[in-house]
């Protein structure tokens, strides 16, 4: 039961997007609002789980298979990103960016628990399960722009 853990894994992500973005008015305006829509790759690594997580295992009904948890491994996944912003012209040159994106990304985690056999000594899957995520994360920025 996973639940009993605050955090039950981390893990890094590599997220390059690629947009586009249509300005409302022209470029002499003041102030331009913007719509962008892109995509998003995601990619993780380095998923480190907690430790806590074979304490447990060992306190389970798998004890004398001496239960480890392999390695966990998150698919990379693809996912549409939505955007919303405004520049603010400064001056002549410089302006002031914000916006807010938002991405819906789902991908799957699949996970073993391994074991040793009691009786031949070799390794064994005592578990194999997968586990479908959902991430929705929501990005803002703000930024200050140069135009030559």
């Amino acid at each position: 039961d996973l639940n009993q853990f605050d955090k039950a894994a981390t893990t890094d992500a590599y997220t390059p997007t690629i947009s586009a973005r249509y300005h409302f008015g022209s470029i002499n305006n003041k102030i331009r609002p913007y719509v962008g829509a892109g995509l998003m790759y995601a990619h993780f690594s380095n998923v480190e789980t907690d430790s806590a997580i074979n304490d447990s295992l060992k306190a389970t009904k798998l004890a004398p298979f001496n239960p480890q948890l392999g390695k966990v491994k998150v698919d990379d996944a693809v996912a549409p990103v939505a955007m919303l912003g405004v520049d603010y012209s400064i001056n002549k040159n410089w302006y002031a960016t914000a916006s807010v994106s938002y991405a819906h990304l789902t991908t799957k985690a699949k996970l073993n628990v391994n074991g040793t056999n009691p009786y031949t000594g070799g390794s064994m899957t005592l578990i194999s399960g997968q586990s479908d995520i959902e991430i929705k994360p929501i990005v803002t920025y703000l930024g200050l722009g140069y135009r030559f």
